[in-house]
């Protein structure tokens, strides 16, 4: 394998770990919500099968090992961006972009 397939190689996995605390931040933020529509209403913070503390944790846990990781062994540049682009995923998308079903109690699937 040469040097940069195993940076690319680097860079894919520690895009991953940011991008599941990213998922895992998200499911945080949205609990409230997801609790109230039926696709999401079974997640576990949504039904409350998993305290919010450790959910948050994990995901800020996650997040953090990825960027570090993708500091050392990539760029800062690479890491900025990342997560810049997850913090901006994160807090406002779901706001912008609301579900389509979440519109309507009476909608059973989504229009994505």
């Amino acid at each position: 394998m040469t040097w940069r397939q195993l940076l690319l190689l680097q860079t894919l996995l520690k895009t991953w770990l940011v991008a599941s605390g990213a998922g895992a931040l998200n499911q945080f933020l949205e609990r409230r919500f997801d609790a109230q529509v039926r696709r999401t209403a079974r997640a576990p913070l949504a039904a409350a099968r998993m305290a919010p503390a450790s959910a948050l944790r994990f995901g800020i846990a996650l997040s953090c090992a990825g960027a570090i990781y993708l500091v050392v062994v990539v760029n800062v540049l690479a890491s900025v961006a990342l997560l810049r682009t997850t913090a901006w995923r994160w807090r406002f998308a779901d706001r912008i972009c609301p579900r389509a079903d979440c519109s309507s109690p009476r909608s059973s699937t989504s229009h994505f």
